[in-house]
């Protein structure tokens, strides 16, 4: 259980990434982001997700739904995603 936390742990960041960022940013800045954004997402679970695990029924569900609905929350707040930038 605690490798497939683990492997959430970069790929829901990854999911953020690809979602929030637009084509047109510079190389360096995706690859900071790349770095930082799985570190910060570890001290969020951390600090916040898991004790809100603990206090909830049913381990397995909250593990399975919480990346599920940041999935979704990100797609949501990403409204140009599959439209070209606009130049």
């Amino acid at each position: 259980m605690r490798t497939l936390v683990w492997k959430l742990l970069f790929i829901v960041p990854s999911v953020f990434l690809i979602e929030f960022f637009p084509w047109t940013c510079h190389r360096w800045f995706i690859a900071i982001a790349l770095l930082l954004v799985p570190i910060l997402t570890a001290f969020l679970f951390a600090t916040w997700f898991f004790p809100v695990l603990r206090i909830l029924p049913g381990n397995t569900w909250n593990v399975f739904w919480i990346p599920v609905l940041f999935i979704f929350l990100g797609l949501a707040s990403a409204p140009d995603v599959g439209r070209p930038p606009a130049h």
